[in-house]
């Protein structure tokens, strides 16, 4: 019986532990993402095109990255949303379109906020 009950705590911490982990990862790759959209919208609020590809660039690379390790975790239905609305934000940026790849900016960072919030380890959440 009191096997049970010790193996029962550990498989508990470990759950606990890696959630943690794993709510940390998230949240920190969130916060990148959304800053470097921050970067790219005062580039494109600047209309500094050159600025604005060099950002778009390193989001991208940022996003693949980052995307690989959340797909281990996250449901794949909210990362394909963040993709599709990057894709959305690169179409406006390439056809110069500045006002209204502004729009398809925030929508990624509400995305991004979401899971970071979806999947965060809360009260509201448990329940």
């Amino acid at each position: 019986m009191l096997k049970e009950i010790i193996i029962s705590i550990l498989v508990i911490v470990l759950i606990f532990t890696l959630d943690f982990f794993l709510q940390n990862y998230t949240k920190d790759s969130v916060e990148v993402m959304t800053g470097k959209l921050e970067i790219l919208r005062e580039n494109l609020l600047k209309k500094d095109e050159e600025a604005i590809l060099n950002n778009m660039q390193d989001i991208n690379n940022n996003w693949e990255d980052i995307q690989y390790k959340l797909s281990f975790f996250i449901e794949h239905n909210e990362i394909e949303k963040v993709k599709t609305n990057l894709v959305a934000l690169e179409g406006d940026i390439q056809v110069k379109q500045y006002d209204v790849s502004i729009s398809e900016l925030n929508k990624s960072i509400f995305v991004l906020e979401h899971i970071s919030d979806k999947y965060a380890f809360n009260l509201v959440n448990i329940f």
